[in-house]
């Protein structure tokens, strides 16, 4: 090991912190008041306080499902009747890739932008704003299968 003597003397220190549910902004003014202790510190050197944004897990689940039922009742209606003289793994695999690839370069991609608001709000999420985004879901998942019902 080699130690040079004259090498400024720095110390990181990396911290994960989970925040009870709704107490997001008292945690933050807290954490804003610290580092403002903490930057008159001799020898401070900087914070950065990075607060992850991450959607729920049941958030997505219905996003995909909203993204999943028109790729699968598009498979269904127009595209298995023109393989059903093939084996049933092939078509399934055939079916499988396509939704695959519409939902990982298409859908998915679109309803992450679309939904962003609902996924990865700025601020803490509001109950009004998680009511808005799963009513706004299962609205369009009743005109998904309304819609579907009338072509199929």
């Amino acid at each position: 090991m080699i130690v040079e003597m004259n090498a400024p003397r720095v110390a990181t220190a990396v911290t994960t912190v989970r925040v009870r549910r709704g107490e997001e902004d008292t945690f933050a003014s807290w954490l804003t008041q610290l580092n403002e202790i903490l930057a008159a510190s001799p020898g401070y050197m900087s914070a950065v306080v990075m607060p992850p944004v991450q959607p729920s897990q049941s958030d997505w689940v219905m996003v995909v499902l909203l993204t999943l039922v028109p790729v699968v009742m598009f498979e269904l209606v127009y595209f298995s009747p023109l393989l059903q003289s093939l084996n049933l793994s092939v078509v399934t695999f055939i079916g499988n890739l396509l939704s695959v690839a519409a939902l990982t370069w298409a859908l998915v991609p679109w309803a992450n932008r679309t939904f962003g608001w609902w996924l990865r709000p700025t601020h803490s999420v509001s109950p009004r704003l998680e009511a808005a985004g799963v009513a706004l879901i299962v609205g369009q998942y009743a005109l998904s299968v309304v819609v579907f019902a009338w072509i199929s």
